[in-house]
């Protein structure tokens, strides 16, 4: 057959196809797209779970949830909801009988360790299952305090959710006040919102996935009947294992067991390890400087690079003349001056009134460097719908994602890093330490005259007006002058620089109000936020998750899905 022939059938095969399409009844996949639950506690601990289920199903008779190791708890009361219609509850439910027989119908299985609850597919393609169950003595009492420990989501699930979300609430406000808060096995995070704690999830669970959430709460807060004779920390520990939580978190001693043997090979591990970290310090771990003017009395009129700040964001780091807040700052500045953003204010308090200052987008999009783009696309994230960014927003924001912003700030350096070694500002020499290779961070030339020009020009911002007094006033280019000042750190000394000149400035500039002020405060408190989000992570105060650990939980178990 020749190759034209072979190229005629297949095109005909495609008309065909085109024509009269393949028509598929039930969707393309077998998958659980979304799973909210709701657990609200009761005053004498039980639970009352609800969860909401969307899922395209091609295959199997039912669905089922494995929930093992209870303690004393135990499930009752389950219904199952779907388009207004409840399912009949089957005493005795027969796994083996057919699709059409289960079809709106449910039941308990008792196991040998624990449930499993199932229910009817149904028809084939999409659905959205509403579950209802309570739990016994949910809230487990310690010598010490009461404890959450519960798995949400089992690992080997064979339609593990693509989304999930899990609320904690009851009517009690749970608070980092009086509460702490962990979770394992997913990529996501953990935090309180409003008086609940949420977990929810970043990215699509596998089947080697899992949610559980370990909550410390004060003693006596729910009348539960299930007392451990241990103390929270046994528990956290043993949670903890395998874990990237933080070991600090978890007190330590050595126990009067421990031979001395184990001690001195304990200290020589750490030793080595302490070795192997000073000599593998890379490129990207060099610590900046503490920054002090020099040059004094020398001055450079222009900017000090031509191009975005974002460039050379490594050098000022390094410098330690500008930070992540202080970056934050320009890129709000320059959407200012750019016509991205506005500051509006809003009046708030109902009997004493006070002024605050929001970011009003005015854009959804726009054309800009890829890491510049992130962070816009982040703060307009976290203004939500109204795409108003509000005084504590973004802050709020920032300290469930700190990993995100702190990912966003080390791509930043890197990128500043691969652009001045492409422009020739600095290089990277190769050394060679005790058996490792390491990569020392070296201006060029060039580098040190730039480097040269970054200290003559913030000379230059400190003594602005002392050296423009006699210049005609440009609030135009004083505007983008302080685009530059923010990148430093600098815009309080430069505005007062400005005003001396031209007393007026403060009403003619585009950054109208207290917009620079704000800038400065909102950045603060993003940086703040984010640098303390970790510390607060390990000790109990939400943040991302942990991908391992969590062992020794109630409810736990594994499988589960559809049969």
């Amino acid at each position: 057959m020749t190759k034209k022939r072979i190229s005629i059938y297949v095109l005909i095969f495609l008309l065909i196809l085109g024509i009269f399409p393949v028509e598929k009844s039930y969707g393309d996949s077998h998958r659980l797209e979304d799973l909210d639950i709701n657990v609200f506690i009761n005053k004498d601990g039980s639970a009352r779970i609800s969860e909401r289920r969307i899922a395209n199903l091609i295959e199997g008779t039912e669905n089922f949830i494995v929930i093992n190791d209870l303690g004393k708890s135990e499930i009752k009361d389950f219904l199952v909801e779907e388009d207004g219609r409840e399912f009949q509850y089957i005493d005795n439910w027969d796994i083996d009988k057919s699709r059409e027989e289960k079809t709106f119908k449910n039941g308990i299985i008792e196991t040998s360790k624990g449930y499993e609850l199932s229910w009817g597919i149904g028809e084939y393609g999409r659905h959205e299952y509403n579950l209802q169950y309570t739990i016994t003595d949910f809230i487990k009492e310690l010598k010490d305090s009461q404890v959450i420990f519960w798995r949400f989501v089992n690992d080997d699930l064979n339609t593990p959710p693509e989304n999930v979300r899990v609320t904690i609430e009851s009517e009690y406000e749970f608070t980092d006040v009086d509460e702490k808060i962990w979770a394992f096995g997913y990529e996501g995070n953990i935090y309180f919102e409003d008086g609940k704690i949420v977990a929810r999830n970043n990215e699509a669970l596998n089947r080697k996935n899992y949610l559980t959430i370990l909550a410390q709460l004060p003693e006596g807060m729910f009348a539960t009947k299930d007392h451990i004779n241990k103390p929270f920390e046994e528990i956290k520990d043993m949670a903890f294992e395998g874990s990237d939580y933080g070991k600090e978190d978890r007190g330590s001693s050595w126990g009067l067991g421990t031979s001395i043997i184990s001690i001195i090979m304990s200290i020589i591990n750490i030793g080595f390890i302490v070795v192997l970290v000073l000599l593998i310090i890379n490129k990207n771990k060099a610590r900046p400087k503490k920054f002090k003017r020099k040059y004094r009395e020398e001055y450079y009129r222009d900017y000090p690079y031509d191009g975005d700040f974002i460039d050379i964001y490594y050098i000022l780091y390094q410098m330690g003349a500008s930070t992540l807040e202080d970056l934050f700052t320009g890129f709000i500045l320059k959407w200012i001056h750019e016509g991205k953003i506005e500051t509006v204010i809003e009046e708030k308090g109902v009997i004493k009134k006070k002024d605050v200052t929001n970011i009003q987008f005015l854009d959804k999009d726009i054309s800009a460097e890829h890491h510049e783009k992130q962070l816009f696309d982040m703060m307009l994230q976290a203004a939500g719908s109204n795409r108003i960014l509000e005084e504590k927003e973004f802050t709020k924001w920032a300290k469930k994602h700190y990993k995100k912003i702190s990912r966003w700030e080390e791509n930043v350096k890197e990128h500043s890093q691969r652009k001045l070694q492409d422009l020739g500002y600095v290089e990277y020499i190769k050394k060679r330490k005790f058996l490792f290779k390491s990569y020392e961070f070296t201006l060029t030339k060039k580098g040190e005259e730039l480097e040269e020009n970054i200290y003559k020009y913030i000379n230059y911002l400190y003594d602005y007006s002392l050296l423009n007094e006699h210049e005609a006033v440009n609030v135009k280019i004083w505007d983008n002058i302080m685009i530059w000042a923010a990148v430093l750190g600098l815009t309080e000394i430069v505005r007062k620089q400005f005003e001396k000149l031209y007393p007026n400035y403060s009403r003619e500039t585009i950054y109208t109000g207290n917009s620079i002020y704000y800038s400065h405060i909102l950045s603060r408190n993003i940086s703040a936020a984010t640098r303390s989000a970790a510390t607060v992570r390990t000790s109990g105060g939400g943040g991302f998750s942990s991908t391992g650990g969590g062992g020794g939980s109630f409810g736990g178990g594994s499988g589960g899905g559809t049969r």
